[in-house]
């Protein structure tokens, strides 16, 4: 699970997963014989199938979410998640409804392979 206030560096990472930008590649036990390239390796495109991909808006980190959802579920998008978590609201349930309706009219929009 990632979060929309991680690092650029982590982001990638994320998206990448379970490669690595690494010289090793911890999952032939060598250096990666495709050239970082999972689409031509077995056993990590099993594990990518394996594997379940969320990010969270970071609402309950120490800055908080300070993006909209169009920047958020782009963001959710560019690091390759197979599910996006909306804004909410701890302990406001009304606030959390009213955003939940603002994430679904913004994902109406957009061609998003996000769940």
């Amino acid at each position: 699970m990632g979060h929309a206030n991680t690092s650029k560096h982590f982001q990638e990472l994320f998206k990448k997963y379970p490669c690595s930008d690494d010289d090793f590649c911890d999952l032939v036990k060598s250096s990666c014989p495709y050239n970082h390239d999972i689409n031509k390796c077995s056993i990590g495109l099993s594990i990518k199938s394996r594997t379940v991909r969320a990010c969270d808006s970071g609402v309950f980190t120490k800055n908080g979410c300070d993006r909209g959802y169009n920047d958020l579920f782009e963001l959710y998008q560019n690091m390759d998640a197979d599910y996006g978590i909306i804004i909410d609201y701890l302990k406001d349930k009304e606030k959390t409804i009213k955003s939940a309706s603002e994430a679904l009219r913004e994902y109406g929009k957009k061609n998003t392979p996000l769940n």
